[in-house]
């Protein structure tokens, strides 16, 4: 495991996904699917997306979300308005040029020149001041949420920042089973979003 993942990460589990083995290239696919006009200078970082079949959420860079570490907040509250749209404007601000494969690298000394010239949204719904810290976060919090889950098995892989950097799957399964279960997400894209199918990316 990486330090920087051991530290500030959360992928952790049984099986490792060794890069270079064809993994990356399905889960690209995967992205022109249901993405396919995705352009921010992190794009192949994944975009968030849910459906009866599968779920992607990319590396999470914000906190708790469901008040296991920090407060629950309203949907009305400017930190659900506005955080996410402040984090990527952040990721972006530090972010270098992207290489030729979409990948941009992130300066992390940038974030406190960031957050100085751009505070970050504050409560205003009251939740910080009733809060009570949570022993265990909730399945669903984005802070320790798989980046890939397939509903039907449960079969799912966490990574550290892209993917599959220092990234570990819930099963023991092959390239070929995972392409499998690729095709079965892409052919979910092109029923729930009007024909943006890419089912030629699945071999």
């Amino acid at each position: 495991m990486e330090l920087g993942n051991a530290i500030f990460g959360n992928s952790r589990g049984e099986y490792p996904i060794e890069r270079g083995e064809g993994f990356e290239e399905e889960l690209y696919c995967l992205f022109e699917a249901y993405a396919p006009n995705r352009d921010n200078s992190w794009r192949e970082y994944g975009v968030e997306f849910e459906n009866d079949v599968f779920k992607v959420m990319p590396y999470w860079w914000g906190d708790c979300t469901c008040g296991a570490e920090c407060p629950k907040h309203s949907s009305e509250c400017d930190i659900v308005t506005k955080w996410n749209d402040w984090v990527e404007a952040r990721i972006n601000y530090c972010s270098g040029s992207p290489d030729e494969n979409g990948f941009a690298e992130v300066n992390l000394g940038k974030f406190p020149e960031f957050v100085k010239k751009f505070p970050a949204p504050k409560c205003n719904c009251g939740a910080e001041e009733n809060w009570q810290e949570k022993d265990e976060h909730e399945p669903d919090c984005k802070l320790i949420a798989p980046n890939f889950l397939f509903k039907p098995t449960g079969f799912s892989i966490q990574w550290y920042k892209y993917p599959l950097r220092d990234s570990y799957m819930s099963q023991n399964i092959t390239l070929d089973e995972f392409k499998k279960i690729i095709s079965q997400c892409v052919g979910s894209c092109t029923v729930d979003s009007g024909g943006f199918g890419y089912s030629q990316c699945v071999n």
